[in-house]
């Protein structure tokens, strides 16, 4: 009985006691005793100190890893940087937003010249690139040499994609709208003056062709022809009458809209750039804590090696 209870005893410390290098040194010394035998105490405690010394070494390693619990103590630790940084960044964005002038667009719009069939006098293309490399120009030198100082706002010129219309649009605040008003109505005035000698070119070219055509009708009406005349005749009074059509057929340049104000604000919100200026105040704030942090650790480490030294 005392055996069998020894022999489970036995096994159950077997069970229990983790199967390593150093245990089962340990296990095989016991049985050597029972035995009458022995195991060197050397080669025990030198397992047992080589085990030691490799968790030490794992423990080094674990101690040189960066882990969340040692990220929250820093950032708490250098928190009075992030609140000075988010603090200044915010309020500089709020100071921006509020300097910022309410904006608005300003739109002018124009119908271009056009002839006998739905065609144009002169492409909205063309008188578009004229707008922008010529009169806009023009308009800000202008400006600036009375004013001396830079036209406060930008001046865009565009064709609509399959229409004649002309449109001219600025973004400015309320308070240079008669600027952006009277630059709108000099440019319309000049598209409008262009359109216009070019519609009377067009006029003078169709009465010219329209006189010449009568005296040829005149002339084959009192000459004594045969059939041939009378065919050219007939050609004749058609071209008059399509020249005639083409004529009633054009129609001036003329103005929709004159700096025409948007009813709703244009530009980035007041409330937008509060919004962005707190996201970079959040972002720059921890990465100076951050960085205030490894300034301090790498000046620590400076002194620790300079009084080594020493």
């Amino acid at each position: 009985m005392n055996g069998t209870f020894a022999g489970f005893r036995a096994f159950w410390w077997y069970l229990k006691v983790p199967d390593t290098p150093c245990h089962r040194l340990l296990r095989n010394s016991r049985r050597e005793e029972r035995r009458g035998g022995s195991v060197p105490e050397q080669q025990i405690y030198g397992m047992q100190g080589s085990r030691l010394m490799q968790n030490s070494q794992e423990r080094a390693v674990y101690d040189d890893e960066i882990s969340l619990v040692d990220l929250a103590a820093t950032f708490i630790r250098r928190r009075r940087i992030f609140y000075a940084c988010f603090a200044l960044v915010t309020l500089l964005g709020v100071v921006y937003a509020l300097m910022q002038a309410d904006k608005y667009e300003y739109v002018t719009l124009l119908e271009s010249a056009e002839k006998a069939g739905n065609e144009f006098i002169e492409k909205p293309a063309a008188t578009v690139a004229i707008i922008e490399n010529r009169w806009i120009p023009a308009a800000a030198s202008s400006y600036q040499a009375e004013n001396e100082k830079l036209l406060p706002f930008k001046l865009d010129a565009s064709n609509p994609e399959n229409t004649g219309l002309i449109r001219i649009v600025s973004e400015a605040s309320v308070e240079t709208a008669d600027v952006v008003k009277t630059i709108h109505s000099d440019l319309a005035q000049s598209v409008m003056e262009r359109q216009q000698q070019l519609l009377e070119t067009q006029r003078n070219s169709l009465k010219n062709q329209l006189a010449s055509i009568e005296r040829v009708i005149q002339s084959l009406q009192t000459s004594e022809g045969g059939e041939n005349t009378a065919t050219a005749l007939a050609a004749a009074i058609q071209k008059r009458a399509e020249l005639e059509s083409e004529l009633e057929a054009l129609q001036p340049a003329s103005v929709i809209v004159t700096a025409r104000q948007s009813t709703g604000q244009r530009g980035i919100s007041g409330v937008l750039i509060v919004g962005l200026a707190c996201s970079m105040g959040i972002m720059l704030g921890v990465f100076l804590a951050f960085f205030a942090e490894f300034v301090w650790r790498v000046r620590q480490k400076l002194m620790q090696a300079k009084e080594l030294s020493g």
